[in-house]
């Protein structure tokens, strides 16, 4: 699956353009929203038995890309602003989506059937199976 398909992996670097100043609106409110999605999806795949290994690589994953940048954020109070930026980036990463001739339901679906059956195939989730077997 394409990076450039997962809001997840926007909302990231997008986290890290805010970090370092090049984009003045937070991300706090989609990352938040994301991470309380992430809890449901979490108990979808553990209720569907997905493997172990694959309930650890995507709390993890998630654990580094949402749970840390919203510590970061803490502080920081979200704005109009904030909220109008991400309602506006949304509906670009939702155009991308059309262009690429999928929809937001679908590669969410993919993605999770992914893991249930051990077929996750995005470039984080390959990262981490790379560093993951050199530990091991």
């Amino acid at each position: 699956m394409n990076s450039d398909l997962l809001f997840s992996n926007w909302t990231f670097i997008w986290f890290i353009a805010y970090f370092c100043n090049i984009i003045p609106y937070s991300p706090k409110l989609i990352i938040l929203i994301g991470f309380i999605i992430i809890i449901g999806i979490l108990y979808y795949l553990y209720i569907n038995n997905a493997s172990t290994y694959n309930l650890l690589k995507f709390a993890l994953l998630n654990l580094f890309m949402k749970a840390i940048p919203l510590i970061i954020l803490h502080n920081v109070i979200i704005t109009w602003n904030d909220l109008y930026f991400s309602i506006g980036v949304f509906l670009v990463y939702l155009i991308w989506l059309d262009i690429n001739d999928t929809s937001f339901f679908m590669i969410y679906q993919k993605l999770i059937n992914n893991y249930i059956n051990n077929r996750t195939n995005t470039f984080v989730s390959n990262l981490y199976d790379k560093i993951y077997n050199k530990i091991n």
